[in-house]
């Protein structure tokens, strides 16, 4: 009967499974020494190479030999930095020796990315130069290995060996890493973008002169000879140009970034053939805008900003038709919106005005949210989504007060009838109209804190103050008249 050693060192046949749940049972045991570790482990990495990954039948078995490889790295820093050190040195192995094929390479590499190591980060802090060098190195193999499969080998080793800084490093604190590996990007993508995808794009933003080079890389798709099928831009040409106007979280513009890609883009427009322009304006603005075009476009000046610099180019095409179409609509839009909105706060209706603006919220609350008597209920997620005055971005702001939710609040207007169907008020934290000026609030301040009871001389039905937390005032009044403290 063959040893393991034996089996992972022989080529993937149908054993390949009970080979992989071979390997993590003895890891995940540790039926065997640590050195005996090292020899299965480094003779899982050629049994990696040889797994077809595009064969289901395979899928089970690598997905095993990498949680093998994570048991392994995670008992010991010594064991996790010789697993770097042995995974590095079979990337420059290949470089300068034709013992593997390219193909097997890049799936060493795929499945090298795909591991969740709890320390993974040390070990590439700490081989950081290397990684660094085996990127450029691969690039440039990319390079000369143009117009071949290798090209693609090539290019998909190196988007791997970068993706490491994406999956492989903390969300704070290793931006001098991601900053560094950011400089290759914009080569790599030119090189061999099919191995590219929204992971390339997230590192690309890392780059200190992101708006520059977005810019280019732009200016390189439009002037790119077209496939013969449109899939084979690549993800990351769709990722980009979904992002650049889009509405995603991912959005280009959400995060102030399409902005400074325009004045280096202004100079390429000016250079593009017809064709080209449509191409852009077709994949640039309408896919990334999709279905609300007229919407997002009269709710951002960014936007209207990016459409302006393609109507002044006085194109005579079909997308330019449809661009200027587009911007008109928006802003007859945009002025309807805003004139039915202003008139809407009017009323004439006299309101009850009110000392202290935290009490009126507690009695919103109520209100609005316990008793359904205001109706419709103020929802911020809705109320952005119709407000055309600027893009409010509420993953950015909210963890302020979003201005134009808290007015709302203070116009809000209630009538006596209204405040005669108050009878309790609750005094917490966690009331659900504080979310809805500052949505991300964590309570931990005094943003909310109620400071005078004055105003309650306007609830003449108020028997009870149920308080957990925010109410700063002195309660004495109250209670003489009768009106329980809870």
């Amino acid at each position: 009967m063959k040893t393991l050693h034996e089996w992972l060192s022989l080529q993937t046949d149908a054993n390949a499974s009970m080979t992989a749940k071979r390997l993590l049972t003895v890891i995940k045991e540790r039926r065997i020494s640590v050195e005996e570790q090292f020899v299965l482990i480094e003779s899982s990495f050629h049994f990696v190479m040889k797994l077809d990954q595009d064969d289901k039948r395979f899928k089970s078995a690598r997905n095993q030999i990498i949680e093998a490889w994570t048991l392994f790295c995670n008992q010991a820093d010594d064991q996790l930095m010789w697993y770097y050190d042995s995974m590095l040195s079979m990337f420059e192995f290949a470089l300068i020796n034709n013992t593997y094929a390219a193909g097997n390479v890049l799936h060493l590499s795929n499945a090298f990315v795909e591991t969740e190591i709890a320390d993974n980060r040390k070990a590439l802090r700490s081989n950081h130069t290397r990684v660094l060098k085996l990127i450029d190195a691969y690039i440039e193999q990319a390079v000369r290995k143009e117009g071949t499969d290798n090209e693609h080998w090539g290019g998909g080793i190196a988007a791997d060996l970068t993706h490491l800084y994406f999956y492989h490093t903390h969300y704070e604190g290793d931006d001098d890493l991601r900053q560094a590996v950011s400089m290759f990007i914009p080569k790599l993508i030119t090189t061999c973008y099919v191995s590219c995808n929204n992971i390339t794009g997230a590192l690309l933003k890392h780059h200190p002169h992101f708006g520059s080079e977005a810019a280019n890389l732009i200016h390189y798709f439009v002037t790119l000879t077209a496939p013969s099928n449109e899939d084979d831009y690549g993800s990351f040409f769709y990722d980009i140009a979904y992002d650049f106007l889009g509405d995603s979280d991912f959005s280009l513009l959400k995060q102030k970034r399409t902005i400074t890609i325009l004045p280096y883009l202004e100079s390429y427009l000016i250079q593009w053939t017809d064709v080209q322009f449509d191409f852009f304006t077709q994949n640039f603005v309408f896919y990334s805008l999709q279905e609300n075009g007229i919407k997002l476009v009269a709710k951002s000046k960014d936007r209207q900003k990016v459409l302006q610099l393609l109507i002044v180019t006085n194109r005579s095409t079909p997308m330019y038709d449809k661009i200027v179409q587009l911007f008109d609509d928006a802003l007859a839009l945009k002025s309807k919106t805003t004139k039915k909105q202003s008139s809407s706060t009017k009323s004439s209706t006299e309101g009850i005005s009110f000392k202290d603006f935290n009490f009126k919220l507690v009695v919103i609350e109520e209100l609005m949210y316990r008793q359904n008597i205001l109706e419709p209920a103020f929802d911020l997620y809705a109320f952005v989504a119709d407000y055309f005055e600027r893009d409010i971005n509420i993953e950015d702001e909210g963890y302020e007060i979003i201005p134009e939710a808290q007015t709302y609040f203070e116009e809000l207007v209630l009538t006596s009838d209204h405040l005669a169907h108050v009878k309790e008020l609750i005094f917490d934290g966690g009331l659900q109209i504080y979310t809805q000026i500052v949505p991300f609030w964590a309570g931990e301040d005094e943003l909310f804190d109620v400071h005078s009871l004055e105003d309650a001389s306007h609830l003449p039905n108020l028997t009870t103050l149920s308080v957990m937390s925010m109410l700063m005032a002195d309660t004495s009044e109250l209670e003489q008249r009768g009106i329980v403290i809870e």
